[in-house]
């Protein structure tokens, strides 16, 4: 009877674990489809207004409207910014996580994507007057996906723009078999405790470092890295402010992996 009344037990358990699990995954999932919904919905009539704004910084002087009230343009720029960044990099975050993003690798000149995703950000670089230098040589072949690509070049130079004083780095090169992009800049760096967390989804830091986003734009751009089997690192030996290392296989280097686990199905 004492064994019966056990297995009876535990099989009650499991099913109230198994409903308990079924319940989790879909509140989950209507978390998720939230999050695709409203990111989708918004971002358009904010990508809008952003565009707005950046015009009306671009074209009107103190002169002509005032200090304050070029100073309330320039914070609903900054609003603007950062909401569409936020919005962008939830649904992106949110296809990522649940399998929905779709990949296409081709064979590019990464010098090229990297080049053209930051000069995307000149007009924000131009409006806060930040220069961006680049240091970019000759053609670098990899295998990846160009768009995932560029949302990782946005997201670091967002970053950088936050924190640097007025100057941002941008630097390409070759290293034993990888593609290797810097984006540097000269703000006032990261302490011991936010360097060691700031891959994490959705961590504001302890200090003014990271306060100033949610903390996602860094998480998905090292997802979408690790999706093209690169990495994203924090280099904190410069001594001053913060540089972060994107390293992407070449595509020589790819095509020689494929070509020996080829090798090593045929005839291993």
């Amino acid at each position: 009877i004492t064994r019966v009344t056990h297995h009876i037990y535990l099989a009650a358990a499991q099913r109230t674990i198994m409903q308990q699990r079924d319940e989790l995954q879909a509140t989950v999932d209507a978390r998720d489809k939230m999050y695709s919904v409203i990111a989708h919905d918004l971002r358009s009539p904010i990508g809008t207004l952003k565009m707005v704004f950046n015009m009306l910084l671009m074209n009107l002087t103190p002169e002509q409207i005032g200090e304050e009230n070029l100073e309330m343009v320039t914070m609903g720029n900054n609003i603007t910014e950062s909401t569409f960044m936020l919005l962008d990099n939830l649904l992106k975050w949110t296809k990522s996580q649940t399998g929905r993003m779709n990949s296409v690798f081709q064979e590019v000149d990464i010098s090229e994507v990297v080049v053209f995703a930051s000069k995307m950000s000149d007009l924000v670089a131009q409006v806060k007057s930040i220069s961006v230098e680049y240091d970019i040589p000759g053609p670098i072949s990899v295998n990846c996906d160009v768009d995932m690509v560029k949302t990782i070049m946005r997201n670091l130079m967002s970053n950088a723009m936050k924190f640097t004083r007025d100057t941002i780095w941008l630097e390409l090169c070759r290293d034993e078999g990888t593609a290797v992009v810097r984006v540097r800049d000269n703000g006032a760096g990261l302490d011991d405790r936010d360097a060691g967390r700031i891959f994490d989804p959705f961590v504001q830091g302890s200090n003014n470092t990271l306060s100033a986003g949610s903390g996602i734009g860094l998480a998905l751009a090292q997802a979408l890295a690790r999706k093209n089997k690169g990495e994203i690192e924090l280099d904190r030996s410069c001594g001053q402010g913060a540089v972060f290392v994107l390293t992407l296989p070449l595509a020589e280097a790819a095509a020689d992996e494929s070509l020996a686990k080829h090798a090593t199905h045929s005839f291993g």
